[in-house]
């Protein structure tokens, strides 16, 4: 959840972005995009031109599969190679921009008196003919990948159009209209060929990245105890006709599971709704167990093929799908041959397929409501690249900030523009892109479709920012959204600091993490003496409400109706069971329900048994400062005995309104004793001030031919590892730019840090994210939020990726 404080703000008028910078170049469609191909004298020179000369700052070379490539999308706008003047590739930079940005590319090259190469690249979809192969349905559960969801996919096939692109110097007419030229003209200097084929062949960023493939079937790891599984002398054979199997406690016949050790047939496992199976085979187990025999290997009955079959362990350390390399061995045991079986049930695997293709989260979220698709600035979606929505959610709810809008609406252009050459790793001109963009009139002006996925924006370029170097969030799998919201911050925060030592940002601009940041007051009272002691914890940014279903209103009504329909496990057909899972759904229990001040008061409750300065003390903790915004986690995720996050079932209802100065810590009081001071050694000699750059270090980086100020600020940027140091300095493309950078945070940093700000703690609810599964692992980030964008459009939108809708009941309670 996310809340603000109770302050009134008036919504500023927003400036179509139709501004000076979008006049820097407009390309004629029909004549320059769609002409006969006839090629002047004049362009052919100029191609010469660049071709002889060149070297030194007009070099232009051919990328290696190494190198960093964007042709999917303008590092400046999120123009495409699919919008309708497509997109221009510098072949000096690599880089692409869209139509309205090729002069000030220029002008950051230094080629504006000059003669441009840029190579345009164009693609334009086309139906695709009915019953072509490429529409198959997916079968795995994977993103990206053969089988699986295209993240991408639709019913077109795409063509690519390519044209090397001629610009002449300032002040002549083709500086704004470009003359194109085949690639494969006769005349075209061999280099310039070459270098053109290069990024045309070359996979790109987002291939490179790896953003939209995700397979699960990659997760599986090998057993432990595949090799050397104990299996008992059978005493009767697993007849190979389905129509034979049955539970063997239950007699249910679906979702079944044979044990690989002794050949017992039990139901899959009960979820704690009573949907699933029997939990058969999982009973057997533990009753095997209790026994001491370790049998923790079962395969799903009905998923066996000569290609596989859906393998479980129960093995505590395991207790997941897993690879068994000898089950073809382990099937022949009971007397089953794989090469002969034939699929009749659902793998897991198509299960959540199904699950991921059927179930529309917006109705999940608010069932049986009608939603208005809406767009326009501040509701435009945002696409999903491969389990990216607890991404697409944080954003949104950052956008909900007139901070946010404020500062990165960038109408003029000015953060993109000031940023240094490898602006796609700048992450003041990626948010000033990411603000323009779902801030832009012309987002909404555009687009006349009908359905939900209206003007949505691809944050590629963003995600691999902000995910660069994490290893999870680098990854194409699910997280958690609360995770990656503190991550961000701490990112965004770095960089608008540095941006203000640059002069990038107006000086004391504050950064929008330091809105949400506060200061924890820690009271130790020794439970001896009742002396005390006061302890702050600055940084905080988050605030973690502990859940616990003890403490339910409700706890009563819900156990009776429990015990009133208890789960029903006996064997039913296909119609029957279809309609009980209907009349189950119309009939839904009761939840239990956790009050937000209970989450509260176990917040601010003391905690005994503390040991501090060597003494047992209780623990109080109290909120030192309030920020503007409070970010407030509802933690209903724990770790079960398996160690397996699990989600509590249960409802924390969030009042519109809250106040919290009840929770402000007042510091040490008139009479209270301090505990005294332990005295501790120091440890070490280093100085005070923090640590400095090795002289070795030093040495071995200036020797590579690097000067004083690079190397430390190489050493800086790279935790004072020297190999990593080097590696920074190889890959910067604008070295000065990325020391002045690190120089810049080194400054703020020396400066102190920004001041912690502390007000009022009253605070209303302006935003929200909501998660729909049974843990972080899994499931779907849905944002609900506040938008004043027009009159007609003031209230709860829903943010579904791509889809943006106001909302009827937001549900402020899950």
């Amino acid at each position: 959840f996310w809340l603000k404080l109770c302050v009134a703000t008036v919504a500023a008028p927003l400036v179509p972005r139709r501004s000076a910078m979008g006049q820097a170049c407009c390309c004629n469609g029909t004549q320059t995009l769609d002409g006969a191909g006839f090629v002047s004298d004049k362009a052919l020179a100029r191609i010469r031109h660049c071709a002889a000369h060149s070297s030194g700052s007009a070099s232009f070379s051919a990328p290696r599969s190494s190198d960093n490539v964007t042709k999917d999308e303008c590092m400046f706008s999120f123009a495409t190679p699919f919008s309708r003047e497509g997109l221009y590739i510098s072949l000096r930079s690599h880089m692409a921009v869209g139509s309205d940005y090729v002069q000030i590319d220029r002008k950051r090259q230094g080629e504006a008196d000059g003669f441009s190469l840029y190579l345009h690249r164009r693609l334009k979809r086309v139906p695709k003919a009915k019953g072509s192969e490429d529409s198959a349905q997916p079968h795995r559960m994977a993103v990206g990948v053969e089988g699986g969801f295209d993240a991408n996919a639709d019913t077109f096939d795409i063509q690519e159009d390519l044209r090397l692109a001629v610009f002449g110097p300032a002040g002549q007419g083709d500086t704004l209209f470009p003359e194109f030229v085949p690639l494969d003209h006769k005349e075209l200097p061999e280099n310039v060929v070459q270098v053109c084929n290069a990024i045309a062949q070359h996979e790109g960023a987002d291939v490179r990245e790896n953003v939209d493939a995700w397979d699960a079937e990659m997760e599986k790891r090998p057993s432990k105890y595949a090799k050397g599984l104990p299996q008992l002398t059978p005493t009767r054979k697993v007849s190979p006709n389905p129509k034979d199997w049955r539970c063997e406690k239950s007699g249910a016949s679906e979702n079944l599971w044979l044990n690989l050790s002794d050949g017992f047939i039990g139901g899959g496992r009960r979820f704690y709704d009573g949907s699933g199976g029997s939990n058969g085979a999982l009973d057997h187990y533990l009753e095997e167990k209790a026994k001491g025999n370790i049998f923790p290997l079962v395969v799903k009955l009905g998923t066996i093929t000569p290609r596989g079959a859906d393998v479980f362990s129960y093995a505590e350390d395991e207790d997941d799908l897993v690879i068994d390399p000898y089950l073809a061995d382990h099937l022949a045991h009971w007397g089953i041959d794989s090469m002969k079986m034939e699929k009749t049930d659902k793998t897991m695997a198509e299960l959540e397929v199904n699950l991921n293709k059927e179930h529309d989260w917006s109705k999940i979220v608010e069932e049986g409501e009608s939603l208005d698709q809406v767009c326009g600035p501040g509701l435009v979606g945002l696409e999903n690249l491969g389990n990216t929505c607890y991404i697409n959610a944080t954003v949104q709810l950052i956008a909900t900030l007139p901070e946010f809008r404020s500062r990165y609406a960038d109408d003029d252009g000015t953060l993109r523009l000031s940023a240094p050459q490898d602006v796609p790793r700048d992450m003041v001109a990626q948010m000033a892109k990411l603000g323009n963009g779902m801030l832009s009139p012309r987002q909404a002006d555009d687009s006349k479709e009908s359905g939900w996925a209206i003007d949505p924006l691809s944050p590629a370029m963003f995600r691999r920012l902000v995910g660069a170097g994490h290893p999870e969030f680098s990854s194409s799998r699910q997280q958690d959204a609360a995770e990656f919201l503190q991550h961000f911050l701490d990112l965004l925060g770095k960089a608008e600091r540095a941006a203000v030592g640059a002069s990038r940002l107006a000086p004391g601009s504050v950064s929008l993490a330091q809105l949400f940041e506060f200061v924890v007051e820690d009271r130790f009272q020794c439970q001896g003496s009742g002396e005390v002691a006061y302890k702050s914890r600055s940084g905080e940014n988050i605030l973690r409400l502990p859940v616990r279903l003890e403490d339910a209103t409700n706890r009563e009504e819900v156990d009776a109706w429990r015990r009133a329909h208890p789960a029903d496990t006996k064997p039913a057909d296909e119609k029957a069971g279809a309609a009980a899972k209907k009349d189950a759904k119309a009939a839904e229990g009761p939840t239990l329900v956790i009050p937000v001040e209970a989450c509260l008061s176990r917040v601010v409750a003391a905690e005994d048994g503390v040991t501090f300065r060597g003494r047992g003390c209780s623990k109080t903790v109290r909120l030192a400062t309030m920020p503007r915004y409070l970010a407030v986690q509802v933690q209903r995720y724990y770790l079960d005995e398996k160690w397996n996050p699990c989600k509590l079932d249960c409802r924390v209802p969030m009042p519109d309104e809250l106040d919290l100065e009840r929770l402000r810590g007042q510091g040490r009081q008139p009479g209270e004793t301090e505990i005294p001071e332990e005295s501790e050694p120091r440890a070490g000699g280093g100085a005070a001030s923090g640590v400095g750059e090795d002289a070795e270090h030093l040495a071995m980086l200036i020797g590579l031919g690097f000067s004083d100020p690079q190397a430390r600020a190489a050493l800086r940027a790279s935790g004072q590892n020297p190999d990593r140091a080097a590696e920074w300095l190889f890959s910067q493309e604008d070295l000065d730019a990325a020391v002045a950078q690190v120089e810049a945070e080194r400054q703020a940093a020396v400066s102190g840090t920004e001041p912690v700000e502390d007000g009022p703690g009253r605070y209303e609810l302006v935003a929200f994210i909501s998660h729909v599964g049974r843990n972080t692992g899994c499931g779907h980030y849905v944002c609900h939020a506040k938008r004043e964008s027009a009159p007609e459009r003031t209230g709860w939108a829903i943010f579904n990726d791509t889809k943006v809708a106001m909302s009827a009941s937001p549900p402020t309670d899950l």
